[in-house]
């Protein structure tokens, strides 16, 4: 891939790597009992930036790649990607029609922006949830508080994005001319569809015995995958609250040990799925994916591609110090995001990717 302008690559991979470092302190965030899909959403912060700079579609590739980034770094769920991307695009078009409503009549600043975006985002994430879970009395339980969630964090999402975009991301300019883009082989491309499209099509089980099936087969397609049990085991031990919270709101939701029980062996199903994608190397699938819809944004792929080699490097960088430190961001949040922006630069610069011009 040809990078035609270093100097915008350069500020789009700034504002990549302050998305990630802002998803890294939303990981250490504790998760609320039924809500457990509920955070502040700081990397939406610089979505709106990004919505401003740049227009809709190179900012709903930008979201989806760093959704992809993010999951295949801290672990990948079809069950957190889903409402992810459906929010993403949510919060993106109710933004968007403000900002269309601005250009002929200035009515709406920042703090508009964030609480709609925050709001519409909430309502994108509960439609794939009752897609996924096909559980109506789920939205009657969580409807009013994320309305209520949307207020407090589109509020603070919209002070950050105000104060992002007013500060001085300096100039600079990457230092290549070219990035490679590696190809997936064929075979892998067919199973990656396959596994996405019987993924899918787990939406319409309708007995619990179809899906301890689904989830026996999983576990040995994993387990043939990895030749290891404890990658079988693994992904639950991380999610077992999870998906403990999401049994019982089935149970008190249909008042059937039957549906619950389903529910379960999907969305169990789904989380072993990503070892198996992560296996194939399905990302490359995503991104390419992603490149032929969105053909005439090559520097936000090429920033998205510097993203994926630097990360390894932020997180044994003393950027991750930085965004583990939740009491500076509670103390000052204007400070925290001053102490984001510059160390970013910094690892941009100190693992060769750029160079910042002062």
């Amino acid at each position: 891939m040809l990078i035609s302008s270093p100097v915008e690559v350069y500020r789009k991979l700034l504002l990549f790597t302050i998305a990630i470092l802002f998803g890294v302190l939303e990981l250490w965030i504790p998760r609320i009992p039924l809500f457990p899909w509920l955070k502040p959403g700081l990397a939406n912060v610089v979505t709106m930036v990004w919505l401003l700079r740049y227009g809709v579609r190179d900012t709903l590739l930008f979201g989806m790649l760093r959704i992809w980034i993010t999951a295949f770094f801290f672990g990948f769920s079809f069950f957190t990607v889903v409402p992810a991307i459906s929010g993403l695009i949510a919060s993106v078009a109710g933004v968007a029609i403000l900002v269309k409503i601005n250009r002929f009549a200035p009515t709406f600043g920042w703090l508009g922006f964030g609480v709609t975006g925050a709001f519409f985002h909430n309502m994108g994430q509960l439609a794939s949830l009752k897609l996924l879970i096909a559980e109506a009395s789920l939205w009657q339980l969580q409807f009013p508080v994320m309305i209520g969630a949307a207020l407090i964090t589109g509020t603070i999402t919209s002070f950050l994005a105000w104060r992002l975009d007013s500060l001085d991301l300096g100039n600079g300019g990457v230092l290549f001319s070219e990035l490679p883009v590696h190809e997936l082989s064929l075979w892998k491309k067919v199973a990656s569809l396959l596994l996405l499209m019987v993924m899918i099509a787990v939406l319409w089980l309708q007995s619990p015995l179809q899906g301890i099936v689904f989830l026996a087969v999983c576990l040995l397609l994993v387990l043939i995958a990895t030749r290891s049990w404890r990658n079988c085991v693994a992904p639950f031990q991380r999610s077992w609250l999870f998906l403990l919270t999401l049994f019982l709101a089935a149970r008190w939701g249909t008042g059937s040990w039957d549906e619950s029980l389903l529910h379960l062996c999907r969305l169990s199903g789904w989380i072993l799925c990503a070892e198996i994608f992560r296996k194939l190397e399905s990302d490359r699938l995503i991104f390419h994916g992603l490149y032929h819809l969105f053909p005439a944004y090559e520097s936000t792929f090429a920033a998205a591609l510097l993203t994926v080699e630097l990360f390894p490097e932020l997180m044994k960088n003393s950027a991750i110090k930085i965004a583990l430190r939740p009491q500076l961001f509670l103390r000052s949040p204007s400070a925290y995001l001053v102490s984001i922006v510059e160390m970013s630069h910094t690892i941009i610069e100190e693992g060769g990717w750029g160079v910042r011009k002062k």
